[in-house]
């Protein structure tokens, strides 16, 4: 779902360059994703509302729906190795 982010509250830069990195390489292998956890959170509330919220880590978590728990996930090798990721 597209939001409206405010202009007096703008998403860090490298938050940014990796949701721009995820959304392109998620079209690429035709697969829906979310942003979930305190990032989301601070999203809506502060990026989108204006209301600040703190928060005790910097990661952003992120969701890929994926057809099989057992099955390859078509996003498998198409992620950037500078970012840091964790499949849990």
């Amino acid at each position: 779902m597209p939001l409206d982010l405010r202009d007096d509250r703008p998403l860090p830069a490298i938050v940014v360059e990796l949701l721009r990195h995820v959304a392109a390489t998620a079209h690429a292998a035709k697969l829906d994703w979310f942003v979930g956890g305190a990032s989301a959170r601070d999203i809506v509330l502060t990026h989108v509302h204006g209301i600040v919220a703190t928060r005790a880590t910097a990661d952003v978590d992120i969701g890929v729906n994926v057809e099989s728990w057992t099955g390859p996930c078509r996003a498998q090798g198409r992620v950037d190795r500078r970012w840091r990721i964790r499949a849990i």
